[in-house]
């Protein structure tokens, strides 16, 4: 099989060049200076550039999930975090205000990565997302599987798998599992009386703020949906509405990138997962006029709940000169992994102090691609394009996941138990890249592994 080409052509100058400089950023053997202190930071150990790269403790107890010592001790910081961290149904930080069907009481219920000792914690569940107009009439955008006391729930998910096996090259042996998706419904109804459904695994939330920070003409810039420069890779940018401004921008959170902003993923979260109005998505029952009815959750707190989650750090590498590890970030880039999970780009001169002009490597472009049949989501309908297209997943603290939080899985709906199976599961413009991997010897699988678990 021939090596992949190089990303950037002639045919696509402006994307050509910018590829060139991120390339060089990467590739750049020596070591960037920490604007701070002059402190000496060698390419790529620092993912979330000079703030937001925040140390590995060793200790299972600490969160993985952690602001920067400096900021975790501002006052703002410190009400944002209660938010966070509050369980809504037990002791909720304002009062009466989660809903009567939610999926989640809690942001930690979903981002166990932010819990003491999340290992011992069991994995959260998929969310069931709703794809059928008539289903979301009903229910909502998403199946609640809880309910305030005396309340049935609106649903509960089953979920068996189904296995199938294959080998690798050497004819070392593999087994992958897909999810086999069923719903009881709170009248007891089964599944038939819905429509199709898709499952959405909760994103960790590593330096969600520097994502944000990324110019928006960078996406639009790395975007090639006609691929225009030949290499088989079509990413797009995913043009979504901003609710606080009623024009259309660059998605870039949620597994198909369907939020522009961190104020509106947030306010997305609430409402789906909890059932919690804001001023951005209130309740249904207003109609119109918004002003008539008071959202559950006030502007300041969820201005104080975005800004704590703009702010959560990156773990920094582990063991980045192993020469193990320096196998296998060779094999990441001749494969071809790095036409989508993109090492490295830099944050917009725009952004907050802090988190502008930042050299960052979350291995994503931010963009939808085409991921195959393996993994779309049930079509909803014969116009829907987008059952087959994922936004590329950030790679940084994925190491950390799966050794911390085993049982989390991985890829939208967890199917993946870790790395290599996620890598065997990619097709549509990834499938090259998978059948490379395929390829690859023990050896040379062990190194790419090595790689992905230093990130």
């Amino acid at each position: 099989m021939p090596a992949p080409r190089r990303a950037g052509s002639g045919r696509h100058p402006v994307r050509a060049a910018l590829l060139a400089l991120l390339c060089g950023l990467a590739d750049g053997a020596g070591a960037a200076a920490d604007s701070r202190g002059g402190v000496a930071v060698q390419a790529g150990t620092a993912p979330g550039g000079t703030l937001l790269t925040v140390a590995v403790l060793p200790d299972e107890q600490t969160p993985l999930l952690r602001l920067p010592p400096t900021l975790s001790a501002a006052a703002g910081g410190r009400r944002g975090q209660r938010l966070f961290a509050a369980d809504w149904l037990r002791d909720p930080p304002r009062p009466a205000v989660l809903d009567p069907d939610f999926d989640r009481a809690g942001c930690l219920a979903c981002h166990r990565e932010g819990l003491a000792g999340a290992a011992a914690a069991p994995a959260p569940e998929p969310i069931v997302r709703l794809l059928r107009v008539a289903d979301r009439a009903r229910f909502g955008g998403q199946l609640s599987s809880a309910a305030l006391p005396g309340r049935p729930p609106q649903g509960r998910l089953v979920l068996p798998w189904e296995e199938h096996g294959g080998q690798f090259a050497d004819g070392t042996p593999y087994r992958l599992r897909r999810p086999l998706i069923s719903v009881r419904l709170g009248d007891g109804d089964d599944d038939g009386a819905l429509g199709p459904v898709g499952l959405r695994m909760p994103p960790a939330l590593f330096g969600w703020g520097l994502l944000e920070a990324v110019d928006e003409t960078v996406l639009n810039t790395l975007a090639d949906p006609d691929d225009r420069d030949g290499n088989g890779i079509s990413g797009r940018v995913n043009r979504v509405p901003d609710l606080t401004t009623g024009r259309p921008r660059a998605g870039r959170f949620g597994w198909k990138a369907e939020q522009p902003s961190l104020l509106q993923q947030t306010a997305a979260a609430l409402h789906n997962d909890m059932g919690i109005t804001t001023s951005l998505f209130p309740d249904p029952a207003c109609g119109a006029s918004r002003a008539a009815c008071l959202p559950e959750l006030g502007d300041a707190d969820l201005a104080l709940l975005v800004e704590h989650q703009r702010w959560l750090g990156v773990p920094e590498r582990r063991r980045p000169e192993a020469p193990q590890v320096l196998r296998g970030q060779t094999l990441f880039d001749e494969i071809g992994c790095g036409a989508c999970h993109l090492r490295v780009v830099m944050t917009g001169r725009d952004a907050a102090p802090g988190l502008a002009d930042q050299i960052i490597w979350p291995y994503s472009d931010l963009l939808l691609h085409d991921l195959g049949a393996d993994l779309a989501d049930p079509a909803s309908g014969p116009a829907d394009t987008m059952a087959r297209e994922w936004r590329t997943a950030p790679l940084w603290g994925i190491g950390l996941l799966q050794e911390r939080l085993p049982a989390r899985g991985l890829l939208h709906d967890g199917r993946a138990r870790n790395l290599l199976e996620a890598i065997l599961w990619h097709g549509g413009e990834a499938a090259p890249a998978r059948d490379r991997v395929k390829a690859l010897d023990r050896t040379r699988r062990a190194a790419l592994l090595a790689f992905l678990e230093s990130l």
